[in-house]
């Protein structure tokens, strides 16, 4: 399946104009999935989200940052760069990483509670933006990544293949087995809202300019 929209290679298209680092290696993972849940009366979502709705976004990391965390068994990769971060569209509805101040996190955990007690990832995006024609609001983005078996990750480093790891997507037999989900949590200046989405596929994709 072909998860490469517009809304993402257009998105991708204005990252490419920001020089990467030298002997960076950055990688584009897209994200498709299904609106689990909208709680709270914010006039961002109200009305404009539903259960169900089709969800699909994108992401960007430097395979080449630094571990902040010495445990082999949590790594810990801070983003701050402009080329980097997290967006996500919801029936035109656009949250993404402000590009003026970016502070996106990827936490890989691999056997962080011993062996065979699961495996879990988490990607977390401050400092974000609304669009379009969206009054100005905070919000917090997360991807959490969960798998019991303790099969989807080998180490606690960062690479496409961890983040696509088949375990994470798979068909739910139990929430407490695997679970991937995408989190929007903000506010509206008065009123709060939380979207949670189910990811059911993930991909990488070219960045403009690399085929």
């Amino acid at each position: 399946m072909n998860i490469s929209t517009k809304f993402a290679l257009a998105a991708l298209a204005s990252i490419a104009m920001t020089p990467p680092t030298a002997h960076a290696e950055q990688i584009a993972l897209a994200i498709a999935g299904q609106v689990k849940s909208v709680t709270g009366n914010a006039s961002v979502v109200n009305g404009h989200v539903h259960v169900g709705d089709a969800v699909t976004g994108y992401y960007v990391f430097d395979t080449e940052t630094a571990d902040g965390n010495p445990s082999p068994l949590q790594g810990v990769y801070r983003h701050t760069g402009p080329e980097y971060g997290m967006a996500a569209e919801i029936n035109g509805l656009r949250f993404e990483s402000d590009p003026a101040s970016v502070d996106f996190t990827l936490t890989l955990e691999n056997d962080l509670w011993g062996p065979g007690r699961g495996d879990s990832a988490r990607l977390a995006s401050k400092h974000n933006l609304f669009g379009p024609g969206v009054p100005a609001a905070s919000t917090d983005m997360t991807i959490s990544l969960y798998e019991r078996n303790s099969t989807a990750l080998s180490s606690d480093a960062l690479s496409a293949e961890a983040l696509l790891a088949p375990q994470w997507y798979a068909p739910q037999a139990s929430p407490f087995a695997q679970s991937a989900r995408l989190s929007i949590y903000g506010s509206d200046g008065g009123s709060k809202f939380l979207v949670e989405v189910t990811i059911t596929h993930a991909e990488r994709i070219d960045l403009p300019g690399s085929m």
